[in-house]
């Protein structure tokens, strides 16, 4: 999640790094955004609902309250650099097909980290312009980066103890990036 400085859009000069198909994303540095871009995509139904879940769990408001406020367009990229990490990870949109993705966390209210390792597909990620709206609490102007997952059902095993395999996916969910 990033403040926001002004509203970007993908020809916004300040978004822009030395190569076109490369964008930088507000204050985050360490975010890169990389073509393909769709800077008018309006999410569907399904879509918005996952986004209305979200922030739903983060802000406590009543997700019909939210669906009101929330921006129709959220431009899609295909791909995102971390450049401290190294990472590049692409969406299914980008590929067009299988895009897999490991996640691992922490549990901060826990006494001791807990990893969790996830897979599933990166189907999209988009960018969520919260407006100025009272509904939006402590998230008022800022822009998130939102990636929609559909995880795998893995049965709960972990990769890096044995071999992982999975026929089905679960209901996808959205998240900040």
């Amino acid at each position: 999640m990033t403040s926001k400085t002004s509203i970007p859009t993908a020809d916004n000069e300040n978004w822009r790094m030395n190569n076109h198909s490369k964008t930088t994303y507000g204050p985050d540095p360490e975010i890169v955004l990389r073509t393909p871009c769709r800077s008018s995509y309006a999410p569907n139904e399904d879509t918005h609902k996952q986004i209305r879940v979200y922030l739903f769990q983060v802000l406590g408001r009543r997700r019909n309250d939210l669906a009101l406020h929330l921006p129709s367009v959220m431009p899609l990229w295909g791909k995102m650099r971390i450049i401290s990490g190294g990472d590049l990870i692409r969406t299914k949109y980008a590929l067009r097909g299988m895009s897999n993705f490991e996640v691992s966390y922490s549990d901060a209210g826990e006494s001791r980290p807990v990893d969790v390792i996830g897979y599933g597909q990166l189907d999209k990620i988009s960018i969520c312009e919260l407006g100025e709206h009272k509904i939006y609490r402590f998230l008022r102007n800022t822009t998130l980066i939102l990636a929609l997952i559909t995880p795998c059902n893995t049965d709960g095993t972990d990769a890096l103890i044995s071999l992982v395999g999975y026929k089905e996916f679960v209901a996808p969910v959205v998240t900040d990036v």
